[in-house]
């Protein structure tokens, strides 16, 4: 071992398949990311593809741009703009339509897939911000009345568009 006296500190041995795997690893890593987007990548991507169905749904553009919160235990997030949700919902498997609803003079959106009955949202408006308030089931409409209601409609969204972006190549966050 004279050829590395001159170097400092401890060194480390390790056997030579542990290296070749943890090159393999990196190799793998470097893969992954070449073919896997953020889910902020998707989003942009999807909602770019989509600018032109979500337009012709009726919404005017203030409600477009508007900013969605949801409610995540007890303090609202901001997620995305209506537009760029809308975008994500046109990619779930299976839809056959999507389209603008009113309801009491709140707007949102009804989804209808292949073999399910109808879903889907209304929210109220506030200063170019957007809350859910309301669950679209079937030709029911269940408005939320508690704390737990608001979340259990976020969860739901949230799975909606969670599922598109994690089937559209997301990267693991």
């Amino acid at each position: 071992n004279e050829c590395f006296d001159h170097l400092s500190g401890k060194i480390e041995y390790i056997k030579f398949s542990e290296a070749i795997d943890k090159i393999k690893r990196d190799l793998a890593s470097q893969e992954y990311n070449k073919t896997h987007k953020t889910p902020e990548e998707v989003i942009r991507e999807l909602s770019t593809k989509n600018t032109n169905k979500v337009q012709q749904l009726g919404f005017n553009n203030k409600q477009l741009d508007s900013i969605l919160f949801l409610d995540g235990f007890g303090s609202y997030f901001e997620y995305h703009t209506l537009r760029e949700s809308l975008s994500l919902i046109y990619e779930l498997p299976d839809l056959t339509s999507l389209e603008m609803i009113n309801y009491k003079g709140y707007a949102g959106f009804k989804i209808k897939t292949t073999g399910r009955p109808s879903s889907g949202f209304i929210f109220r408006e506030e200063n170019g911000e957007i809350y859910l308030n309301g669950l679209v089931s079937g030709d029911k409409v269940i408005e939320a009345t508690t704390e737990n209601d608001m979340r259990e409609l976020a969860r739901i969204f949230l799975s909606y568009t969670g599922y598109v972006i994690d089937n559209n190549n997301s990267k693991d966050l």
